[in-house]
């Protein structure tokens, strides 16, 4: 993966998954933090480094165990209720330095996970390689076998195809909406790189790449670029991504000329989950897992993963 899009990952994908610095418990009842990060079962918890919001003290193992077991006994009625009635539950709180690890580490373990579906991947343009991770995030790194012609399309590196197969359904997931217009933008623009000769290292989005090449590429998107800014406090009126979680979470997948509503997935949603154990992250989905993916169908169905979620709530959500 190039570098400028390791960079912008993490500003790329705050405002679409939103990011909540408390446990919460997503529609699926499944207990879920940081930027849709699953930490379902509590092993995946009691590893995260948590402080007491008042003090900045460490919690202990048990204080973690304690708060994760909270929730999950009242999922039911706490997933109906959105991300932000979880916050009152506990004092426990991650950092943002602690959640961009998590982030970093999934994007990673997603790769490793990626690249046996598509062992070209390094070689793409960085535009639809950070379409390929944003896709990772929301339906699990292992989404292959569920999307055939999106996969076709991604083997072939035939960018127009990719934009045209690449829609997560929005069915009782109307939050999704905004990466999926991200994801064809990303596949578009990576179809003008190939066309127009232009440097397939950087990223273009949110530009465009006109003819010559000479689009403006994001901040930090150079091969080996700056550091890409990081939003701490996304737009939350809509977050769709790894974890159904905040509000509205929704999980589910598409096909835009070929429809794509696979099963969801309950341990590997574009979360931070160590039980995705192909891989040697604790973070999630490094794995090509059973757990992985949904079950499949003709019709093109992803795998969609369950804590892949949608903040509904504006405003900001702070620590």
């Amino acid at each position: 993966m190039y570098q400028g899009v390791k960079n912008v990952f993490s500003s790329f994908t705050g405002p679409l998954e939103g990011r909540v610095y408390w446990m919460y418990v997503d529609v699926k009842g499944l207990v879920t933090t940081g930027v849709g990060n699953l930490i379902d079962p509590v092993s995946l918890a009691i590893v995260l480094p948590f402080q007491h919001a008042a003090t900045g003290a460490a919690a202990t193992q048990a204080e973690i165990t304690a708060a994760w077991t909270d929730l999950k006994n009242n999922g039911v009625t706490l997933g109906q209720a959105g991300y932000q009635a979880c916050a009152s539950r506990n004092d426990l709180r991650l950092s943002d330095p602690a959640i961009d690890t998590l982030v970093s580490s999934k994007l990673a373990s997603n790769e490793a996970t990626f690249l046996r579906s598509f062992p070209n991947f390094e070689s793409w343009p960085a535009d639809a390689q950070l379409a390929g991770m944003s896709m990772c995030w929301a339906l699990g790194p292992a989404f292959a076998s569920q999307w055939p012609q999106l996969s076709a399309a991604l083997n072939a590196q035939n960018w127009t195809a990719a934009a045209a197969n690449c829609n997560i359904s929005t069915a009782g997931n109307p939050g999704v909406a905004p990466r999926n217009t991200a994801d064809v933008a990303l596949f578009n623009n990576a179809a003008a790189v190939v066309k127009n000769g232009a440097d397939p290292s950087m990223v273009y989005y949110p530009g465009t790449v006109p003819a010559g090449g000479n689009g403006t590429a994001t901040p930090g998107s150079t091969g080996a670029g700056t550091t890409g800014a990081t939003s701490s406090t996304p737009d939350t009126s809509e977050s769709s991504g790894a974890s159904p979680g905040p509000a509205s979470p929704g999980a589910g997948s598409s096909g835009a000329s070929n429809t794509a509503t696979g099963s969801a997935d309950a341990s590997d949603t574009g979360s931070a989950d160590a039980s995705d154990t192909g891989s040697a992250d604790a973070s999630d989905t490094g794995s090509a897992d059973a757990s992985d993916t949904g079950s499949a169908d003709a019709s093109d169905t992803g795998s969609a993963d369950a804590s892949d979620s949608d903040l509904a709530s504006a405003g900001s959500i702070g620590p």
